[in-house]
């Protein structure tokens, strides 16, 4: 996990591809990941079950979908 100088814990935040990275998706998930703690889901590429999806969505300070 990033942590910022000021000791604060980044956001968490969860990156839902449905059809495959759309076009800069790419470059604003590597811009957040130098700051914040990102995890991607590439529903196009793998098999991701509705509850662990339920979970992963839970568990971030942000969602966006793509």
């Amino acid at each position: 996990m990033h942590r910022r100088e000021t000791g604060k814990r980044d956001m968490k935040i969860l990156h839902i591809l449905n059809d495959g990275p759309e076009p800069g998706a790419r470059e604003i998930i590597e811009e957040q990941g130098e700051h914040h703690e990102v995890e991607v889901v590439d529903l196009s590429v793998q098999s991701v079950s509705y509850s662990e999806l339920v979970e992963k969505i839970a568990a971030s300070d942000k969602v966006l979908t793509w």
